[in-house]
């Protein structure tokens, strides 16, 4: 009598990790005041940052603008900026550009009112320090395993280094 053959299962797929406990930080600053185009510009380059700081999960409202050209047409002021406030509740911080806006001041107002920190910016298409030391401490609190490297860009505070000294004796 033939023994039954198993048959082969598939293999589910593995639930992938769950993310590092990043803080989700909302880049409030101009859009619509002044040149569009080079607000834009400037909102993406500190995203950018952001995102290469390791440390931080920016959300850019600034991307919609791309929206806007694939469809051809704007959601009205008010519409982007009820979306923008649902987003900001999702938020763990708020980061203000410099810069004349009052969309971008109203922002601010629905964060403080939340009790959601806000950091203002303090360099030229840069992250402040001031956000990335507050990162970093999400970040460390939240059980992410932080590499010296990027406590060092967040805090600028060298790794601790050992020495062990050499006792050297001398034949007497």
């Amino acid at each position: 009598m033939d023994s039954p053959t198993a048959t082969p299962t598939a293999t589910p797929n593995p639930i992938p990790a769950p993310p590092d406990p990043k803080p989700l930080v909302y880049v409030a600053g101009p859009l619509t005041t002044g040149n569009m185009a080079l607000n834009t510009n400037r909102a993406i380059k500190v995203w950018a940052s952001m995102v290469r700081s390791g440390l931080i999960t920016p959300f850019c409202p600034h991307f919609t603008t791309l929206g806007d050209l694939i469809l051809g047409e704007s959601l009205g002021y008010e519409d982007y900026m009820r979306y923008d406030f649902e987003i900001i509740r999702h938020c763990d911080a708020v980061y203000r550009l410099s810069g004349a806006s009052s969309g971008a001041d109203r922002e601010v107002t629905l964060a403080a009112s939340l009790d959601i920190p806000v950091f203002f910016e303090s360099t030229v298409e840069g992250v402040s320090s001031g956000l990335m030391e507050w990162a970093y401490g999400f970040c460390v609190a939240n059980g992410m395993k932080v590499s010296e490297r990027l406590r060092y860009a967040a805090t600028g505070t060298m790794p601790s280094v050992r020495r062990q000294s050499a006792r050297v004796e001398m034949a007497q």
